[in-house]
């Protein structure tokens, strides 16, 4: 998966996909690629829901940071496998056509969103209803130790290291 576009078609599409059609979508991706594809879809959603549905916002944020997370590590088979399973998830729960209710009327949340982000543009008001879309039980994600990356916090010269130890001394 090389493009945004692709991505929202992945996750917006009313045909069903299945776990098998996710995983190939994404595990030829470059991590890194995917990761700001993912952000950058997140972001697009966010920035569309209504201001005052707060609640909402979180967990769609809460969402997209454990998907960011498990992109850190995508050569790992367990985790590319854990993303696949998430982003199926989160697909059959943003476009579940019975959670939201906008005016009156049931739709799903990419529906409702779309509907806020089109509302700011012309003006115009609706009422919306996300109570339903907030049954969405958040996973803990878990990695092995190796799935994690070195980091160097002090510097790259041991004498930054030495230097830090003598003024922390006095």
């Amino acid at each position: 998966m090389e493009y945004f576009e692709e991505f929202a078609e992945l996750i917006e599409s009313e045909e069903k996909i299945s776990y098998e059609d996710i995983y190939a979508a994404v595990k030829d991706s470059i991590p890194e690629d995917l990761g700001e594809i993912v952000e950058n879809y997140f972001e697009e959603s966010l920035n569309g829901v209504p201001d005052e549905e707060q609640q909402i916002y979180m967990l769609i944020e809460n969402i997209k940071s454990g998907l960011l997370f498990l992109c850190e590590n995508l050569e790992d088979d367990a985790t590319l496998s854990q993303f696949t399973e998430e982003v199926e998830r989160f697909r059959n729960w943003y476009t579940d056509e019975d959670l939201v209710v906008v005016d009156g009327k049931h739709c799903c949340i990419a529906e409702a969103i779309a509907t806020a982000r089109a509302n700011k543009i012309t003006g115009e008001t609706s009422v919306f209803d996300f109570t339903g879309a907030l049954d969405y039980e958040l996973n803990d994600f878990n990695f092995s130790i190796g799935s994690f990356k070195k980091i160097d916090i002090v510097g790259d010269d041991d004498e930054d290291l030495e230097n830090s130890e003598t003024n922390n001394i006095n």
